[in-house]
């Protein structure tokens, strides 16, 4: 099984038999499952709600396994509690 395959598979076993919907409550341990301590994030939504929404998420994620993540911004600023717990911010405008 290919490492993709395991991240879908363990996305899938989070989320339940949904199908490609998270619960809310679930949304941080999503995060944990398919992020990898180093990676590069952009946290979007079609709107500031859902964006604040993932940004939260985020920042309820376990630090000691998610942190040094590079975090690629466009127009929206993360809030605080993200950038104080091991997560590396910087801002790219990207190409």
């Amino acid at each position: 099984m290919n490492y993709r395959r395991l991240l879908l598979t363990s996305a899938a076993r989070i989320c339940g038999t949904g199908g490609k919907l998270c619960p809310a409550d679930r949304a941080t341990e999503l995060l944990e499952a398919i992020i990898e301590p180093g990676d590069r994030v952009t946290i979007e939504g079609d709107n500031q709600k859902q964006a604040d929404f993932l940004a939260a998420a985020l920042a309820k994620a376990d630090p000691a396994q998610l942190h040094d993540l590079h975090m690629v911004q466009s127009v929206l600023p993360l809030p605080l509690s993200t950038s104080t717990r091991h997560i590396r911010t910087s801002c790219r405008i990207p190409a």
